[in-house]
């Protein structure tokens, strides 16, 4: 599968922008399409400058971007709010191109009353956007209940970028899909933030909290946090149907849902995989099943961390529930609930096999696989340990240092460049490589993964 980057593209001055019109580079406006089709651009992709921070400048330039253009944000500016509703992206292929993402935001307009998303792309290519926040977009759609920020008809791409504060409600009886991102042809989050969005569906089904990835979806050095999806549903965190699943090096924590809270990972009628590496699912919440996450395809999890999870259902596991095979290799199982605390079921099987080794599962109704640890992984609580996720880090004693492999033959733990995979010997088991450092802070048994 291909992983696409999306480079920041060069500043246009002013003059040569000004210039640009005068000769006729770039200046010629895409004629009105029809929606899903992309326009032609005979004289090739230019980069179209917004000039002013407010709404006309910013939609101008978009509205007349050809497929295939870059619209680059402007120098100077760091907040545009939206005053005339979503931003329709007529064009199949689109780059958005900011400072950074704490530099720079897009905001909805949201007021009191007041439903808009910031963006509806109608192409079916790449919508791709990089180095910017978009936020505050509040979606209540009877026609098009998907997407709180950002609703695709392809792809959407994001590139050190953030999108947060989004909120989707569907109108009675209507499905809602996305309370940040829908696309109907997947999604991937490079070095991004999707976070604190919700979706509601008043007397119909919620599908994705932060995000509901309809195709292809992945997450590299990537962090899903905090979502939320009310009523009857599935993945507040991540939704995803009809493609492959990839998450690596990323870390699902803190989003709320009745099944697969972290993570849900469903088929509708297509042969998919899931592949979880070097990563970290933790503090999820199913009032229902799984709270990590939940897989109807074949998945496999590897030097990957997946604990402290909630699920109202412990025959379902509360870590991770599959409904079919299910291969787990130097990962960490343990100290995940019951609403009431109680120790629940860490990973689960439903037909299939649960094969792998040299894990630690501290609690499985299934045949454990070879060499599994059953101790307390004895971790430290979810915090910035460095990279730019954060993660579980071993303490000293852990069954899990040096008690692992590497069948990936990974460079860097979670954490990226700096934090080799295998220090002092073997692997360690889960996302964090311990480094044989002195820990920081001073940890007692309340800050400790309780796995009793």
């Amino acid at each position: 599968m291909n992983v696409h980057s999306h480079p920041a593209a060069p500043r246009v001055s002013r003059l040569a922008g000004c210039l640009a019109i005068a000769l006729g580079v770039g200046a010629a406006s895409a004629a009105s399409p029809i929606p899903g089709h992309a326009t032609s651009n005979p004289r090739g992709p230019v980069t179209r400058q917004v000039f002013s921070c407010d709404d006309a400048s910013l939609r101008q330039a978009i509205t007349s971007a050809m497929d295939g253009d870059t619209v680059a944000m402007p120098a100077g500016c760091s907040l545009i709010t939206l005053d005339s509703g979503e931003i329709p992206i007529l064009v199949d292929k689109l780059q958005l191109v900011g400072p950074g993402a704490d530099a720079f935001t897009i905001d909805g307009g949201q007021t009191s009353g007041f439903y808009n998303r910031v963006f509806r792309h109608h192409g079916t290519g790449t919508l791709s956007i990089s180095g910017m926040t978009i936020s505050g977009a509040s979606t209540n759609n009877s026609l098009d209940p998907n997407g709180g920020c950002i609703d695709s008809d392809g792809t959407v791409a994001l590139d050190h970028a953030v999108v947060k504060n989004c909120y989707m409600q569907a109108d009675t009886g209507l499905n809602a899909q996305g309370g940040a991102i829908y696309a109907k042809l997947g999604v991937e989050l490079h070095s991004s933030t999707v976070s604190e969005n919700a979706a509601n569906a008043v007397l119909g089904f919620t599908s994705g909290g932060g995000i509901f990835s309809n195709g292809y979806f992945l997450a590299e050095s990537s962090t899903v946090s905090d979502n939320f999806a009310e009523g009857s549903g599935f993945g507040r965190g991540v939704y995803a149907v009809n493609g492959d699943v990839e998450i690596k090096s990323s870390t699902v924590s803190g989003n709320k849902a009745l099944n697969g809270a972290g993570v849900f990972v469903g088929y509708k009628g297509t042969t998919a995989l899931a592949d979880i590496q070097n990563s970290t699912i933790s503090g999820n919440d199913a009032s229902g099943d799984a709270g990590g996450a939940e897989f109807r395809v074949p998945a496999t999890i590897s030097n990957s961390t997946i604990v402290s999870n909630t699920s109202g259902n412990n025959s379902a596991g509360a870590g991770v529930y599959a409904t079919t095979t299910l291969s787990a290799t130097s990962s960490i199982f343990a100290g995940n609930r019951l609403p009431g605390g109680e120790p629940a079921t860490d990973v689960y099987t439903l037909i299939g096999e649960l094969d792998g080794t040299s894990n630690i599962i501290v609690s499985t109704p299934n045949m454990p696989p070879a060499l599994t640890i059953t101790n307390c992984p004895r971790l430290g609580p979810l915090a910035g340990n460095g990279g730019p996720t954060l993660t579980h880090e071993p303490m000293p004693g852990s069954p899990a240092i040096n008690a692992g492999a590497d069948p990936l033959t990974l460079q860097f733990d979670q954490r990226g460049s700096g934090y080799v995979r295998a220090s002092g010997g073997a692997p360690d088991i889960g996302s964090v490589e311990w480094q044989g450092a002195p820990q920081d802070g001073i940890f007692t048994s309340r800050f400790e993964l309780v796995c009793d």
